[in-house]
């Protein structure tokens, strides 16, 4: 009779618990980091925004004699 030893290929419980382990630590240092990039992405679309405001006013006023646009506070009724 041929007997031949058979080695099962399976992971224990511990080295499973190790893998998710060090997949949480991992985790863990990484969400930090995508704070600061989600923060710095709505500080670049903020700036972003600013300057195309300042463009726009620029070239009205540069179209305009140098008259700012015209604006009304519906509230409190004052104008400028």
């Amino acid at each position: 009779m041929n007997t031949k030893l058979v080695k099962n290929n399976y992971f224990t419980l511990i080295e499973i618990l190790v893998v998710v382990a060090i997949i949480g630590i991992l985790a863990s240092l990484l969400l930090p980091a995508l704070g600061q990039a989600r923060k710095k992405s709505k500080l670049a679309l903020c700036t972003s925004n600013i300057r195309q405001i300042s463009t726009a006013l620029y070239m009205y006023t540069t179209d305009n004699d140098s008259y700012l646009p015209y604006s009304h506070n519906v509230t409190n009724g004052n104008s400028s």
